[in-house]
């Protein structure tokens, strides 16, 4: 239906227009008398009061109907008809050639600036003759205005947004749409009419004086409104980037994944400036894990988010865009970049909002770093022992209160000094590095690998038990002897242990220690369990037998 009523949208446009004009050529076919300086004082104030048209609700609102109402009136309907289609139609005109976007064809901006002058004038001739308004110029109406100013002026008024809510409706508009636009549009039109009937109350053509004051005066009231409307929308768009950087704040301040920050930063952008196409966040640096030096989060108006995790090198052009360098002391991030498909859409407003979100994108993005530095080791990206030990204390606490099982594995790298002696030091971290890796392909989201000391790799398994978690440990020591080169044979020793009632951190990682250094005493290369007796129920419900679980 939509799809329909917008490909018939041009066809209106010339239709509407086109009997508009010839309405208007029929008014004046039997001449037009001169109107002198009636015409420069209405049609003057009138393209005054056009160029303050401001917005609300959705349409565009000039209050110029009751000068046309007046000019009908005082004028004639011939004079008023030709000059309201002339007026329209300049304005038209100068609004088509400032027009941003992609716009009308050549054709439609033809069809759109004789429709509004054509349809306007047109129509106004019409209800001046429905109204039985005489010919020709008219003198001074006296109380005669107190009911002819209202009547012609609401029927043109609700004439004229009757025919642009249809308008509306052929353009893709919806019926509740168009018609709540219209009506607000048509009682803002209204509003001047008790004005327009004072001038045309006092208007004689031989002292033009006291209209010409009132002229003064309906301008200034419009000029009001404008100054109003313009306030009004400015507010709401401070509230509105106040708003969104309010929610781009707590979107930043949920997480420290650098992913998810983008992705945040990306959608607040986004929702904070409507006139953008493309949002598109680049980092560069430590941040931009992976195996490409640059990383790129793209959010598309229409698609969501689009996150290639390369470049931004192949992209739509954009014929407006706004680029922000994301900045720390100095050090290049990356770059926040706004991009629209028409000209002239992104500017003052929208640079100011892109920056304040810059500028949080930057701040979280460097906090991501600072606890990534303070709780990832740098080697093997492993968390930190500071922050294993306050996890493991965490989960102590919370097997305490909901009675929760979890396991402990403390692996330790055998020979790891033969290592670095034959091969050298660049081998020794190659080897903790493989071993991270091996432990890190094991883990569920939940579980937590840290490392515990030099060579030495502690993990949490929470909601497991010690048999699941043996198997965990051999998956590792199996996967890292497979991995291991001819030059340099990597090993590890695992020893596995459970929380029991009573338990704390230290007891934890004495027992698994104990497992450890047992590992070491029978062969190194293999998998210890220790237990107690409430975990050594727990192993032979397993069927696994207690003590040396695994080896090679």
């Amino acid at each position: 239906m939509e799809n329909r009523g917008a490909a018939g949208h041009p066809a209106f446009l010339l239709a509407v227009g086109a009997a508009g004009w010839v309405a208007i050529a029929w008014a004046i076919a039997s001449g037009v008398a001169s109107p002198g300086w009636g015409a420069v004082l209405f049609f003057g104030v009138a393209l005054g009061t056009r160029a303050l048209a401001f917005p609300l609700a959705g349409t565009e609102v000039s209050a110029d109907a009751a000068l046309f109402v007046v000019a009908a009136l005082c004028l004639g309907p011939r004079v008023a008809a030709l000059g309201v289609g002339v007026t329209l139609s300049a304005d038209a005109l100068w609004r088509v050639r400032r027009a941003t976007g992609p716009g009308r064809s050549l054709l439609g901006r033809a069809a759109y600036v004789g429709y509004f002058g054509g349809m306007s004038g047109g129509l106004l001739w019409l209800v001046a003759r429905l109204w039985g308004v005489q010919v020709g110029a008219g003198g001074p109406l006296g109380a005669d205005a107190a009911w002819r100013v209202p009547a012609l002026g609401v029927t043109f008024v609700a004439a004229h947004y009757t025919i642009q809510a249809v308008q509306l409706r052929l353009a893709g508009r919806g019926w509740r749409e168009s018609v709540g636009r219209m009506l607000v549009g048509a009682f803002a039109e209204a509003t001047p009419l008790p004005l327009a009937v004072v001038m045309a109350m006092v208007w004689d053509p031989a002292r033009p004086l006291a209209a010409a004051l009132l002229g003064g005066t309906y301008w200034l009231v419009a000029f009001g409104f404008s100054r109003l409307a313009q306030a009004k929308a400015a507010l709401h768009r401070r509230v509105a980037e106040l708003e969104a950087l309010n929610r781009s704040a707590r979107a930043l301040g949920r997480t420290l994944d650098e992913g998810e920050q983008a992705e945040a930063v990306c959608a607040a952008a986004a929702r904070a400036l409507p006139a953008a196409d493309r949002v598109t966040l680049v980092l560069c640096g430590p941040e931009a894990k992976g195996d490409t030096p640059v990383r790129c989060h793209r959010f598309e108006r229409g698609r969501g988010a689009v996150s290639d995790g390369r470049t931004a090198a192949a992209r739509p052009p954009a014929r407006s865009e706004i680029v922000l360098p994301l900045l720390r002391f100095g050090e290049a991030l990356g770059e926040l970049r706004i991009e629209a498909d028409a000209a002239g859409r992104l500017g003052a407003d929208e640079l100011r909002i892109a920056e304040a979100i810059a500028a949080q994108a930057t701040a979280a993005l460097e906090n991501a770093r600072l606890y990534a530095l303070a709780t990832v080791d740098g080697l093997t990206g492993l968390h930190t022992r500071r922050h294993f030990d306050a996890r493991l204390d965490e989960e102590v606490e919370r097997s305490h209160r909901f009675g929760t099982a979890f396991a402990l594995l403390l692996l330790d790298l055998d020979d790891f000094k033969r290592i670095n002696d034959r091969h050298g030091h660049l081998a020794g971290d190659r080897a903790l590095r493989e071993t991270a890796r091996q432990v890190l392909a094991q883990l569920r989201g939940i579980d937590l690998a840290g490392r515990y000391g030099g060579e030495e790799v502690a993990i949490i398994l929470p909601r497991t038990t010690i048999p699941d978690a043996v198997q965990v440990g051999e998956r590792i020591r199996a996967g890292l002897a497979e991995a291991s080169d001819g030059a340099v044979r990597v090993t590890v020793s695992i020893g596995v242990t459970g929380f029991v009632p009573g338990d704390d951190a230290r007891a934890l990682i004495g027992r698994a220690d104990a497992a450890l250094y047992r590992a070491k005493a029978h062969g190194k290369d293999r998998v210890e369990a220790q237990v107690t007796p409430q975990t050594a129920l727990q192993a032979r419900t397993r069927r696994l037998p207690v003590g040396v679980t695994s080896g090679p």
